[in-house]
């Protein structure tokens, strides 16, 4: 997870400083995702695979 993690920060780096220098707002808007995905979605996952895992 902690690669995923730090993959998706380094997305959102390289596409932030991008989308910034080409004034471009559907970049920054796919940075802020990369962002939202880097924090959230490690949670998501581990519960989502928790959840399939317990019992009924």
């Amino acid at each position: 997870m902690f690669i995923f993690e730090l993959l998706a920060l380094l997305a959102f780096l390289g596409t932030a400083v991008y989308g910034y220098r080409k004034n471009d707002r559907n970049i920054l808007l796919l940075s802020s995702f990369c962002l939202v995905i880097a924090f959230a979605g490690p949670a998501a996952m581990s519960g989502y695979t928790a959840g399939l895992t317990a019992p009924l």
